[in-house]
């Protein structure tokens, strides 16, 4: 007998195994316990997530800022001393923001104020600005008075921070502009302690300064004295005084800006200090560009006629704040700023041309 295997029984022996051989059951899993559909949930789930927290962080107030672009335009004032040599000389102006970082320029404008240099982690400013509250809570501001209070010598790591938060737990809601980190408007007010007080009359000139804490009396006494020197700087003897008070580098409403533009004076120039796209998209008829970004921006303003009018506008105020401080330190006449730049002045219905 032969040692091979039999292929041909074994093949048949392997066909009828197969034949026979039962098939793999059919799943009974529930289609939620399918791995895929696992999966596509997950999916869906984490996107749900995400949307829902990126429509919160679009929706979510933008952050404050607690110190900022801050300066002083004019010759700083001496430090404060008892026997105070500030007191009549003329307060610089003021180039700074609020927290949220809208440009603020006060001084030169006819308006008398009373700041208040306050530090968020100096006791003393602690127990004086709800004093302050309290004071101005009821009280009517005499037209061309303002007060101010003026958040500085910030510290992340410092008691009661951030300022922006507490002003806002004392009930403080008047104006507020923010220092720069490096103190630039308390030292061009010549802070020496806090609190400290500065009173200017509606021609810039220097009312009165004080460190510490003041009494109500006091405080009533400078917006008496404040309000007294509005009166007086706003009533021209004849109508060429009127027109006088008209010029100089100021900031106007997009409104009085565009009053402006339609009865122009002699010469008037309309200068924006946007970028060419920006310029492009729409801008005021007949202004002339000159980008704020540009290297050579101060060597083409320098080539200007300082002595005609000017209109100087941009986005929202920031350039062209900036633009109006260089422009009075080379020595410009005649400069109208557009608060709110282009934003304002469309939101007021006024038009654009491209």
């Amino acid at each position: 007998m032969s040692n091979r295997p039999n292929s041909s029984r074994n093949r048949a022996a392997a066909r009828a195994t197969a034949k026979t051989a039962p098939a793999a059951p059919p799943s009974t899993k529930a289609p939620w316990q399918q791995p895929l559909v696992w999966v596509i949930a997950l999916v869906l789930i984490v996107a749900v997530v995400v949307g829902f927290l990126a429509s919160n962080i679009s929706d979510a107030a933008p952050a404050r800022q607690e110190t900022g672009f801050a300066e002083t335009i004019g010759n700083p004032l001496p430090l404060y001393t008892e026997s105070d040599a500030a007191i009549g000389m003329e307060a610089p102006s003021i180039v700074s923001s609020t927290f949220d970082g809208v440009r603020v320029q006060l001084g030169n404008d006819n308006v008398a104020r009373v700041y208040a240099f306050v530090a968020h982690w100096c006791p003393h400013c602690q127990r004086e600005v709800p004093k302050l509250v309290s004071w101005m809570d009821g009280t009517e501001l005499p037209d061309g008075v303002d007060v101010v209070v003026v958040s500085t010598s910030v510290s992340a790591t410092a008691d009661n921070y951030p300022p922006s938060a507490w002003l806002e737990s004392e009930g403080w809601v008047g104006t507020t502009i923010v220092d720069s980190e490096e103190g630039a408007l308390a030292q061009g007010f010549g802070l020496t302690a806090f609190p400290f007080w500065v009173a200017v009359d509606a021609d810039d000139q220097v009312l009165f300064r004080a460190t510490g804490e003041v009494s109500e009396a006091t405080f009533r006494d400078l917006l008496d004295q404040a309000a007294a020197s509005v009166d007086t700087a706003t009533a021209p003897a004849d109508d060429e005084g009127a027109a006088e008070a008209l010029t100089g580098l100021r900031t106007v409403s997009a409104d009085d800006a565009a009053a402006l533009i339609a009865d122009p004076p002699d010469d008037l120039v309309i200068i924006d200090v946007r970028t060419p796209d920006e310029h492009a998209d729409g801008h005021i008829a007949d202004s002339q560009l000159i980008d704020f970004y540009e290297t050579d921006f101060t060597d083409r303003l320098a080539e200007l006629d300082p002595t005609v009018p000017y209109v100087i506008y941009c986005r929202s105020g920031n350039r062209s704040g900036q633009t109006l401080a260089i422009m009075r330190e080379m020595g410009f006449d005649d400069v109208t700023e557009i608060d709110g730049g282009v934003v304002q002045w469309s939101a007021n219905g006024h038009p654009l041309t491209s």
